[in-house]
């Protein structure tokens, strides 16, 4: 499978994981203790792959328009970004779950 089929697979398996999430949330099976896992595990995959798509974009325009030291810092910022963002989704996730559950 080439990398275009395993993106699509990616793709399809958080679309479902969304679907999923989203029926228990209709039927109000809110509280269970999935929930909040399932919701970081999906938004960190599609932060990950819309910022990774996102930066290696930006990353490009600036080598070819700025030069290479733009576009290494470009670089540089976007690994460190893409490396908290799970951490930060944790974060909100987590204190949202704990809001919801208070009332």
């Amino acid at each position: 499978m080439d990398s275009i089929g395993v993106q699509v697979a990616i793709l399809l398996a958080v679309l479902f994981l969304v679907e999923r999430l989203t029926a228990s949330r209709r039927r109000g099976r809110t509280t269970g203790a999935g929930a909040p896992i399932f919701t970081w595990l999906i938004a960190t995959a599609v932060t990950l792959w819309s910022g990774g798509l996102l930066a290696f974009v930006v990353v490009h325009a600036l080598l070819f328009t700025v030069g290479s030291a733009a576009a290494a810092i470009a670089a540089a910022v976007s690994v460190i970004l893409l490396i908290a963002a799970p951490f930060v989704l944790a974060i909100v996730i987590r204190r949202r779950a704990r809001l919801a559950a208070r009332g």
